[in-house]
């Protein structure tokens, strides 16, 4: 299979340091509350994107690369044990300030029994 553009439907995380802009953006999709992060691309659990419209319209986006895992992710990343699309893509909306966040490198995430990946960010800044 050849891998096709896929669009997706967001996932809403509604927090108490959210705003409300998000929903000038995506209307009625998105809760009348304060939501902080609108994630556009996830393969992560319990925040899984689901394509909206086309051949795979519902799936997730997990599913959709589970189905050809060479193609979406590329040899060399299935060969080193990748099976999760590695991105997350996200619009943050942040009305009050945000807290300093610290992560740990992939040893340390493993023995606090978290993830076994360390959390690499890049960040644009869109407004402010």
């Amino acid at each position: 299979m050849r891998p096709i553009p896929l669009a997706f439907r967001p996932h809403f995380k509604p927090v108490v340091w959210g705003g409300r802009r998000l929903r000038e953006v995506f209307g009625a999709d998105c809760p009348d509350e304060r939501v902080g992060e609108a994630w556009l691309v996830s393969d992560r659990e319990g925040a899984w994107s689901r394509v909206a419209g086309g051949a795979h319209d519902g799936r997730t986006l997990g599913e959709v690369v589970a189905d050809d895992p060479e193609g979406w992710l590329g040899r060399a990343v299935v060969a080193a044990g990748g099976a999760t699309f590695p991105l997350l893509v996200k619009l943050i909306d942040a009305a009050t300030d945000l807290s300093v966040q610290v992560h740990p490198d992939d040893a340390t995430a493993r023995e606090l029994g978290g993830s076994d990946e360390a959390k690499s960010e890049c960040w644009s800044i869109l407004e402010a």
